[in-house]
């Protein structure tokens, strides 16, 4: 069999095949290798949670929070943005077993001008007690009762932010495999350019940093007009190569459920591309060039076999490009404990992809929506 590297279609497999080795070998390689470091400071610390119609989450959820073991002082703090539901009950009946639960309601209409929970969440970093925060939503449950006390190991003396991981609860179906896929990857992708020194983003359900921070770079005012960003684009404001750790230990993961239909999820999507429009433009390139290539990759593996007739060298590459996923991966997923996703990687990062750019052509056209 003879190649022809003047080939158009060959030439351009090859391209995407070693941006692709380019990804895996050299950006994701280091967060498979991470070695924690571990600093047993344990300062006082804050736990906020911004709800809203959420008291089946608040009653099922706050006790494994309230109750993490922890060598310090900590409050958790609940902040409730104008629920007409049994939350206030609830929270009200929690607080006599834990004394560190504190509750702060927000009942004013006129609040409701700002879209979001960025609002809310800045009321409720003003009223915290302690400097350093810990964030998360009422819809998530901590991993285990060592989640708290794991975030704080990850600090450093330079670290003023801390990114943790928020699973989703696998269940039966191909849209929660897609999510939890789709959820898993892009913490690969975050957590991989923190290492790297261009921090773009973490998330809510699992994020910490310190209160002077947060007020030293003025909150959420840059981008406050927006519903969404109150995790990504903060840390796109706050964040800088050395001020970043990671903690992606078991431990300190936090857990909820995915969205149940196509369309919830394309609402969560759809807020995060209106995000990463207004990212910097490294991680704007890092984004769109693996999905890119996500998506060209097989379609230039098909294009091979059925135009080239190359079929050895078509195989081979895609078999090459699986095997170093697969373990580059596996090997990150030693920590970050998704089940039952790995070995799909060489289809899910194509679907995935595909979903991702058709949900991104449909956002187009569709107006913003309300948070809750």
């Amino acid at each position: 069999m003879t190649i022809y590297l003047h080939n158009p279609l060959t030439i351009s497999l090859l391209i995407v095949f070693f941006l692709l080795l380019l990804y895996y070998l050299v950006i994701f390689i280091r967060l498979a290798f991470y070695k924690k470091t571990v600093n047993k400071k344990y300062p006082p610390v804050s736990i906020v949670i911004v709800a809203k119609e959420e008291g089946f989450n608040l009653k099922n959820h706050l006790p494994l929070i309230c109750e993490q073991r922890y060598p310090n002082q900590f409050e958790v703090l609940v902040v409730d943005d104008n629920s007409t539901d049994n939350s206030e009950d609830i929270i009200c009946e929690l607080k006599y077993k834990y004394s560190n639960l504190n509750y702060l309601r927000l009942d004013n209409k006129m609040f409701e001008i700002y879209k979001g929970k960025k609002f809310p969440l800045s009321i409720g970093i003003k009223n915290t007690k302690f400097d350093y925060l810990l964030l998360t939503d009422a819809d998530c449950k901590p991993a285990s009762d060592l989640w708290l006390m794991t975030m704080m190991e990850a600090y450093s003396d330079k670290t003023e932010i801390v990114l943790g991981y928020g699973k989703y609860e696998k269940t039966k179906g191909f849209l929660n495999t897609l999510i939890r896929w789709d959820t898993f990857f892009h913490s690969v992708m975050y957590f991989s350019a923190a290492i790297w020194g261009f921090p773009y983003m973490g998330v809510g359900r699992n994020l910490s940093y310190k209160k002077e921070l947060f007020f030293r770079v003025k909150g959420f005012t840059n981008h406050m007009n927006l519903m969404t960003g109150d995790d990504d684009l903060f840390i796109k404001d706050a964040a800088n190569k050395d001020n970043v750790s990671i903690c992606i230990d078991h431990k300190a993961h936090t857990i909820s459920k995915a969205p149940k239909s196509l369309n919830k999820y394309f609402i969560q999507k759809k807020r995060h591309f209106k995000s990463s429009s207004y990212y910097k433009i490294v991680p704007q390139i890092y984004l769109t060039l693996i999905h890119c290539l996500q998506i060209a990759f097989p379609v230039l593996i098909i294009l091979q076999i059925i135009i080239q007739k190359f079929y050895i060298f078509a195989i081979s590459i895609f078999i090459i490009k699986a095997i170093i996923q697969v373990l580059v991966l596996n090997k990150i997923n030693k920590n970050l404990k998704e089940k039952n996703l790995i070995w799909m990687a060489p289809i899910l990062d194509f679907l995935n992809s595909i979903f991702l750019f058709s949900f991104f052509i449909i956002s187009i056209f569709n107006k913003e929506t309300k948070w809750k």
